[in-house]
Order: C-alpha cells, then structure tokens, then sequence
C-alpha cells in the first residue's frame, strides 16, 4: 500500500507492506540505492543513520509486541521504519502499519520537523513495556520477600530480564542513530527533548535489569 502527503514544503510518500518490484521502482524513480532499499525491509535490522548524495537514510525501530506474550527477539519485540529523506521529499517505508502514521498532523513546518515527529512517536512506544516491565519485576521481588516460593517462575523471570536487555539494547542503537541527525535552528528544541527521552528511557531500563 502507497499513499503520498503533499505539505506546504514537502512531499511525503508512505509505503507498507511492499513487493520487491514495487521497491525497484521507487528506487529508480528516486535514485535512491537499492541495497539501502532492500535494508528496509530486511527482519532484525537494526537502527542506523547513513548520508548519501542527495538524501539521507535512516532506519529506526518502534516498540510494538506484548510484553507478557513472552518475545524475546527484535524482530519480535519491534518493527522498523526505514526513511529517504531531504528537504524536499520524504519516503518511509516499513512492513507493519503503526497507528501514529494514520494520525498525522494536517501541517508541519517541514520535512525536518515530521521526521522528528516520527521518530518522538516511535521513541514513545517504550514507555509503556516499561511500566509493565517494572511492576512485573517489583511483583517477583514482592513474592520472593515473602517467601512464597510456589508463586515465583524462574522461566517468567528470564524472559522478563531477557526483554528488558534486549529492549535497552535497542533503544541504544536508536540514540545512536538519532545523534548523527543535524537539525536546524528551529528544529534543536525538538531535537533535544527526543535525546532526553531517549536517556531516560535507557536509565529507566537499566533499573530494572539491575533490580
């Protein structure tokens, strides 16, 4: 599925779910590198920044399973959106649809700002596996004061360790890739409260590993 945003100052295309000639195509029509195209939809890759001539290319991964359904892979635990960007166009493409690219503002002040936009809403997605994070640890911790052993899943409690480094892993790679955007003026405000997030939310898992 393909859908194109027209702004004031940019053009957004969306692509979901794509067929291999359907990328060639964009590809060629873009003149964007087709292994970085292909990257996009490659299960497990990681986040990462690439600059190319003429356009930029990033890859960023957003929270989307249950924790209590016990993944503990990256594929499984988060989908990826891969963006081709400049100051004139930008194409995301990914293979699972995300609720926030249905719910778009109806003006940005440019591309630059959508992305960051994007990439706020997808540094969000965190939050709340780790509020189920922490209560289900605190509730494991609660049990073994209490001695009552019959309750306590040694199995529960390695899958739940095992989705927090996994998942602090990913938000590390995902400030990685966001530190090598260079953002406007206008645009720093923005910046800075996605890398604040980003810092938390690290810190914030690496307590509960810890606890």
């Amino acid at each position: 599925m393909q859908r194109t945003h027209r702004f004031s100052t940019f053009i957004w295309t969306d692509i979901e779910n794509p067929q291999p000639a359907e990328l060639e195509q964009v590809a060629a029509e873009h003149r964007l590198d087709l292994f970085q195209i292909q990257d996009s939809l490659q299960l497990g890759h990681l986040p990462k920044f690439e600059p190319q001539p003429g356009y930029s290319f990033m890859i960023l991964r957003a929270f989307t399973s249950n924790i209590e359904e016990g993944a503990t892979t990256i594929s499984d635990l988060s989908n990826k959106i891969a963006f081709f960007y400049n100051e004139d166009r930008l194409i995301t493409i990914h293979r699972s649809p995300f609720a926030f690219l249905a719910d778009i503002p109806k003006e940005v002040s440019g591309c630059e700002a959508f992305i960051l936009h994007l990439a706020d809403c997808m540094a969000r997605s965190y939050q709340v596996p780790l509020d189920t994070l922490d209560r289900q640890i605190a509730a494991f911790e609660e049990t073994i004061f209490l001695k009552d052993y019959s309750k306590v899943s040694l199995e529960d409690l390695y899958y739940l360790k095992t989705q927090t480094r996994i998942t602090r892993k990913l938000l590390q790679l995902f400030q990685h890739a966001i530190a090598h955007l260079e953002v406007s003026e206008a645009n720093r405000t923005a910046m800075q409260d996605i890398r604040d997030r980003m810092v938390s939310l690290i810190l914030s898992y690496e307590e509960v590993m810890e606890s």
